[in-house]
């Protein structure tokens, strides 16, 4: 798990940030790198949560479709950018 303080140089939503307690880190990076599509990587993750756990997702990019598709399964979201093409996403059920 990567340190939890990462040096975050842009935004974050209203939410504020990392929410608090365990997380669980998906990095897509990777999958996108190959050509891979990693919807399903992110919602097997998502559907695998335990409960009191957010999902920290690391791309390349902010991903506005995904905010959307988690928010309508009860799932909050923080943004955070920490280089032009290094995002960190948390999802936490509310």
């Amino acid at each position: 798990m990567p340190p939890e303080s990462t040096d975050v140089t842009s935004r974050t939503d209203e939410a504020g940030g990392r929410p608090p307690g365990p997380v669980s880190v998906l990095d897509v990076r990777p999958a996108l790198a190959r050509g891979e599509e990693p919807f399903r990587l992110i919602m097997d993750a998502v559907e695998s949560l335990p409960d009191g756990t957010a999902l920290e997702l690391r791309s390349p990019f902010e991903p506005v479709p995904l905010h959307s598709v988690l928010a309508k399964k009860g799932f909050a979201h923080s943004v955070a950018e920490v280089a032009p093409d290094d995002w960190t996403t948390w999802y936490w059920r509310q």
